[in-house]
């Protein structure tokens, strides 16, 4: 989101949420339940404030025929809540970020529900942005030590740009990355950097080969890291001044 929500209103906005979760797995035939709404980090301090942070929601779901049996026991509700996720996940986790830049966001409607999401362009350089948060460099900036490999992105990069023949050093995508690096204060060096943290990278690529379609081949890791190199050297002068 381009803002954030008005703390005052925190208690509605959670209602909201809340009532739009129920009402929409109720009409696929479950029962939503353990919904936690938060802000995250729950301690930031000023000089991040007005850039940094976000909302995380989380529920577990159960099956609409199972609930009354079940209702009254949190414990039983819990243990039989449908499995979402790989290492019989059970919580949905939703998380929203403040202070996004989302100017070239796209409108689209899906069954009746009008939506809004990130442009081709937008998603290929916010990953890259994302990379360079994980950076110890970034980190210090916002005051956290946590790190997380995202060799998904590597490979997204390359799919994106492939399908949608994108040119990243246009002139409208050069201001769009500006754009997207400055909303999170994230300094346009770092793209330099990238090739330094291989290894850390590859270390979540077996994760990603087991989330992909069947039938699906992936390349070997180098292949992607290397591509996302060679396309980012076309933005040098960015910070080469």
């Amino acid at each position: 989101m381009e803002t954030e929500f008005d703390e005052k209103n925190l208690d509605v906005i959670e209602a909201k949420i809340k009532k739009v979760l129920e009402d929409t797995f109720q009409e696929a035939g479950y029962i939503v339940f353990n919904i936690k709404f938060i802000e995250t980090p729950q301690n930031v301090t000023l000089d991040l404030k007005d850039f940094w942070g976000g909302y995380e929601i989380e529920f577990k779901v159960i099956d609409k025929t199972k609930y009354p049996d079940l209702e009254n026991d949190i414990d039983s509700l819990r243990r039989n809540a449908l499995i979402v996720g790989p290492n019989n996940r059970k919580r949905f986790f939703i998380q929203i970020s403040k202070f996004e830049f989302c100017g070239q966001k796209q409108e689209y409607d899906i069954e009746g529900y009008r939506i809004y999401l990130y442009s081709p362009e937008m998603i290929v350089l916010e990953k890259i942005r994302a990379i360079c948060q994980q950076m110890p460099e970034y980190r210090k900036l916002v005051k956290s030590s946590h790190q997380t490999a995202r060799a998904r992105d590597f490979v997204d990069i390359y799919y994106i740009l492939k399908k949608y023949k994108i040119k990243i050093d246009s002139r409208e995508n050069i201001e769009l990355l500006k754009c997207i690096f400055n909303a999170k204060r994230v300094p346009l060096e770092l793209i330099a950097e990238i090739n330094d943290y291989k290894e850390f990278h590859r270390q979540d690529f077996e994760a990603v080969k087991d989330t992909v379609k069947a039938g699906i081949k992936l390349k070997d890791f180098d292949f992607y890291f290397d591509y996302t190199i060679r396309i980012c050297t076309a933005l040098k002068p960015l910070w080469e001044k």
